[in-house]
């Protein structure tokens, strides 16, 4: 035989091998058997996934095999020697004849299911005709027969429950709302199945199994188990099952069964049994409806032995049922004709022809169903029959759906209850279309039941019909006429009438019939209640219609409301324009400002009263918001706010309006304006100028604390001539906080002095280190040698044992060293890398130091003799370092006088510092030296301080006043042995010989300090003077500084004129 595709060739042999062979011949697989292989057959089906071949041998066996040669299952065992064996139905059954005489259909897996036919000699051979229930059969008598075969459906059905047979040995059982399906694998043939509740009955050829579910508790559950077997061998017509029995039906006998395989009862009827249902009840107690062919229906209990006759119909039985209360039964008889019997008297009050079954609802006491002809029928109370077609037998109704067996299949079907529904709406019977609603509706039928019962105010129906849909908002209104009805009580007629009347009105309004429902209320004398509803709905103008029929109602009420709505909608205009009309200017602003509506804000903050700051802040607040500086200028003026317009004017960095309204009221707000300004120019990095805004804001303390801020960022980003600058403007902050002159100060004023000392001290210590920075970090520098080496000798002077932050000694020793070697200064080099020997320095630094040490001790013992410098007070040769612990350490050994240098070669400049004898004020002492000496002309010029720099002219011959004060020192014993400096007291008579082109005047500011005098001993070396921060320089040096920064000082950036 070959397979299906006709790729495989299977050839049965005497000696018991089958070979399977491929198109070419070559053989592939080779299966051995115990006898002669006389029969075989592929199974033809093309939904298998493997090739199966069916094989008969001589032995009394049937076996299955695949492709591969692997065997499918064991080896069945037949009573006879197989000679035909064939595939039938598509491969679903296999018809096998031989040595028995006849032919027997087998399922595809070898069991056996029945005989077909007798051929009453060998059969040698069988045959189906394809896709027809027809069999051919051929004996060793020559005889050829032809047969019809015949698959009654087997099935059962208990409520949503459906149970049928596939291959007429698997029982599959469907749960026909949820679709699921399980099946039973019985492995033997299936004669009948039976459903009831939990339990499935299936017989068998010799047996009945009766089988359980796990779980009785879950509906959905489809898991059965084996309960019980009874091992009969039965024949019956029916079969039926019940909580404790099995009841079988044979012609005239019902017999009944218990699951041990006990017969406990036994009915004869009168005539043929036709029909058999359980219609329920207790576990062993079930009644039965029991249908004969003389048209005698019998009502049965397993309890009891004696058969009750309901009716005498006049026709044979074909298929009963009985409604949900037992009142009503439903019967279909031979004729086609369905007739419903009332049980209690008997009569017939309905019939209709066409039917071949008939099922009541489950779930309906009044409804139920009939099929034939290929329609279906309902038939719901005394409405008339309603009908839709549908092909099927209808065995079962359930609610909304309707289960109709199609041969073999079960169908259900969605019945909609829409029709019924109105029918029971139109008799206003609410129970029964409320029922019928249950049993299945669309959402719009139970809204229209819902709406119709609550106009007929039947509230508990509606009620239930909106918990249906989900409404609340009717559920709340039936919830809130129910309580009003409650706390009603008792009442009179009268009353009762206009409750109802109120009440349907507002059934009217919630429906959208609004004017019918203001109608109603206005008759019942609730016209607020009317004004409140078109009010609602935002209907001003029939809102005032209503309200002008009763006196109680206040227009600017309905004014506010329509202002609500107009901001609930975000309608900004219109609500600005109520809440005004209402006279709740906050609101109106409130509203178009969140909106954004600036033209409609400052329409109302131009018709507010001036009075009404309130209003008139809130509006000027979302002006500043949105940036209306204009608008918002407006309403402070017009409130007379000025203090708010200046703030305002500071928000928006308008700093010239608001210096020009602060100089219009007297600085009075000076501080309000400045601060802010000065943090602005902060953050803006422009300090010079903040330090002054700190400073008009009457904020000195700000001001410092800025400086101090940036000194420090400064010297962690190795700026040094910042943090000189910056240090420098610490110092003159300071000295502007003394309140007193230098004769009366207070301890504050001290501790303000000594800080502006301080920092002027530092200010030139970081600018001095600047330069020892650049030379040791920078790779180039154009820094000359001596202002390195006078620069290290300055720092070594001053910075004392602790040096300030940032500065490095080991650097000023490093440079000192280098520059001092370079310059013949062998002693100090020597002194220096020395002391760097001692220090902690970076490692890069180790060898270099080493190597210079080492170099050094090369050179003499001694400095250059041109390195020297003497005392330009009192001619006392000092060392290049002072090592003195006495006084200030940049100054004379001998006389304490510091030496002045030129802030930027750090080089000593000739000049002496002086002081007038005691009773001569500064102003005296300035007249005294611009007074002409005795018998010499003098030019009368301004101090050049006055013109940005101190300048020295001189003109030739020059005059002997310098003389005159050099003999005045030379006279003076300058040994200060444990005495503080103080300057050269210069008598009146000198100071009148004196050049005032020759004196360097410093004026402190505030009077803090008493004015100091500094006399050029040689007017050759010329000077010039800083008038800011007073630092004296050599001509050539600010010259060269100011060509490199602007014509600046360089210590404190002031502009000059040179």
């Amino acid at each position: 035989d070959w397979t299906h595709d006709g790729q495989y060739l299977a050839i049965g042999m005497y000696n018991g091998h089958v070979s399977i062979r491929d198109q070419t011949g070559q053989e592939k697989v080779c299966i051995e058997r115990n006898a002669p292989v006389w029969s075989l057959a592929w199974n033809p089906s093309q939904t298998e996934t493997v090739h199966v071949v069916a094989i008969g041998c001589w032995d009394g066996t049937l076996s299955f095999y695949q492709l591969s040669g692997i065997q499918l299952g064991r080896d069945r065992k037949l009573d006879f020697d197989p000679c035909s064996v064939s595939y039938f139905d598509e491969g679903n059954y296999l018809l096998v004849g031989g040595s028995d005489r006849q032919v027997t259909l087998y399922s595809k897996e070898g069991i056996k299911l029945c005989k077909v036919a007798d051929t009453g000699d060998w059969c040698w051979v069988s045959k189906g005709r394809p896709n027809q229930p027809y069999v051919a059969t051929g004996s060793d008598g020559g005889a050829i027969s032809m047969h019809q075969l015949s698959f009654a459906p087997i099935n059962g059905l208990y409520q949503d429950r459906f149970a049928y047979t596939e291959g007429m040995t698997d029982i599959v059982v469907q749960h026909l709302i949820s679709e699921q399906k399980v099946r039973i694998k019985s492995r033997d043939y299936v004669k009948k199945v039976a459903l009831y509740k939990n339990r499935l009955a299936v017989q068998q050829p010799d047996k009945i199994v009766i089988y359980e579910l796990t779980n009785e508790l879950d509906p959905f559950d489809l898991r059965y188990r084996v309960r019980d077997k009874i091992q009969q061998k039965v024949e019956c017509n029916l079969l039926v099952v019940t909580s404790l029995h099995v009841i079988l039906c044979h012609d005239k006998k019902v017999q009944m069964f218990d699951f041990s395989g006990r017969k406990e009862k036994e009915w004869v009827m009168d005539s043929t049994i036709r029909y058999m249902k359980v219609i329920g009840g207790a576990p062993g107690r079930e009644g039965l409806l029991v249908g004969l062919s003389n048209g005698v229906v019998l009502r049965l209990f397993v309890d009891n032995p004696f058969p009750i006759q309901i009716i005498k119909h006049d026709a044979t039985i074909r298929c009963l049922d009985l409604n949900l209360p037992r009142t009503q039964l439903a019967v279909v008889d031979s004729e086609g004709k369905c007739t419903v019997y009332d049980l209690d008297s008997k009569e017939r009050i309905f019939q209709e022809s066409n039917a071949c079954s008939v099922a009541w609802n489950t779930e309906q006491e009044d409804m139920l169903c009939f099929s034939g002809n290929g329609t279906l029928s309902i038939k719901t109370g005394q409405f008339p029959v309603h009908q839709q077609p549908m092909q099927g037998i209808v065995v079962g109704f359930k609610g909304s759906k309707i289960f109709s067996l199609q041969a073999i299949s079960m169908q259900t079907i969605d019945v909609p209850q829409s029709a019924s529904l109105y029918q029971y709406l139109e008799t206003k019977n609410y129970e029964r279309a409320y029922k019928v609603a249950c049993l299945g509706v669309t959402e719009s039928d139970w809204r229209f039941l819902a709406l119709t019962a609550l106009q007929d105010m039947e509230l508990e129906t509606a009620r239930r019909a909106f918990i249906r849909v989900r409404d609340l908002k009717y559920i709340e209104l039936i919830n809130s006429i129910e309580q009003e009805r409650k706390n009603s009580g008792s009442c009179s007629e009268k009353e009762r009438k206009t409750q109802q009347g109120i009440h349907l009105a507002k059934i009217m309004a919630y429906q959208g019939r609004f004017q019918e429902a203001a109608k109603l209320f206005a008759k019942f004398g609730e016209v607020e209640r009317a004004v409140d509803m078109f009010s609602d709905l935002r209907q001003w103008e029939e809102a005032k219609v209503f309200a002008s029929t009763s006196g109680n109602m206040d227009v600017r009420e309905l004014i506010q409301r329509q202002a609500e709505w107009a901001e609930e909608t975000g309608d900004s205009k219109l609500a600005s324009e109520m809440y005004c009309a209402a006279g709740q200017y906050n609101k109106a602003i409130e509203i178009v400002g969140e909106a954004g509506c600036l033209d409609e804000l400052i329409e109302v903050a131009r018709i507010v009263d001036k009075k009404d700051t309130s209003a008139l802040k809130k509006c000027a607040m979302y002006l500043r918001e949105y940036g209306h500086h204009q608008y918002a200028k407006e309403v402070y003026l017009k409130m007379d706010d000025i203090q708010s317009l200046m703030k305002l004017h500071v928000e928006l960095n308008k700093w010239e309006d608001a210096f020009l309204l602060s100089e219009q009221h007297k600085n009075k707000y000076a501080e309000d304006v400045y601060l802010p300004y000065a943090r602005w120019l902060a953050e803006e990095d422009r300090f010079d100028e903040a330090q002054v805004a700190f400073k008009k804001a009457k904020q000195p303390e700000k001001s410092m604390m800025m400086l101090k801020e940036l000194s420090q960022s400064a010297i962690i980003e190795q700026r040094y001539d910042d943090v000189a600058y910056y240090l420098w403007l610490l110092s003159e902050e300071e000295l502007t906080l003394v309140e007193r002159n230098e004769k009366c100060l207070s301890k504050t004023d001290h501790q303000h002095l000594e800080s502006f000392e301080h920092f002027r001290s530092l200010s030139q210590q970081y600018y001095a280190y600047a330069a020892i920075s650049k030379y040791t970090d920078e790779p180039f520098s154009s820094l000359e040698p001596e202002s390195v080496f006078n620069a290290g000798r300055f720092l070594l002077n001053v910075i004392g044992p602790d040096a300030p932050f940032g500065i490095s000694r080991a650097a000023i020793l490093w440079a000192l060293g280098k520059q001092g070697e370079v310059l013949g200064a062998y002693k100090l080099a020597r002194y220096v890398f020395d002391k760097l020997g001692h220090l902690r320095v970076p490692e890069a630094w180790l060898q270099p130091i080493d190597l210079e040490t080492m170099l050094i001790q090369s050179k003499p013992y001694s400095d250059k003799e041109e390195q020297h410098f003497i005392c330009y007070r009192c001619s006392t040769t000092n060392p290049l370092i002072n090592t003195s612990s006495q006084g200030s350490k940049d100054s004379c050994i001998q006389c304490g006088h510091p030496f002045i240098r030129s802030m930027r070669s750090f080089d000593l400049l000739p000049l002496v510092e002086f002081a007038p004898p005691k009773g001569i004020s500064d102003d005296d002492t300035y007249s005294l030296l611009r007074s002409e000496p005795a018998g010499e002309a003098r030019p009368q010029n301004d101090s050049d301080e006055m013109k940005g720099v101190n300048r020295m002219s001189f003109n030739e011959p020059e005059s002997d006043a310098s003389d005159t004060f050099s003999r005045y020192m030379l006279s003076c014993d300058f040994s200060q042995p444990g005495q503080e400096y103080s300057p050269l007291k210069v008598p009146e008579d000198v100071l009148k010989q004196m050049s005032v082109d020759e004196v360097f005047i410093i004026r402190w500011p505030q009077n803090a300090r008493g004015w100091q005098f500094f006399k050029n001993i040689i007017p050759d070396i010329k000077v010039l003077k800083c008038p800011q921060c007073h630092s004296f320089f050599h001509e050539e040096d600010l010259e060269t500084a100011c060509l490199s920064n602007g014509n600046k000082c360089p210590l404190c950036k002031c502009s000059l004129n040179i």
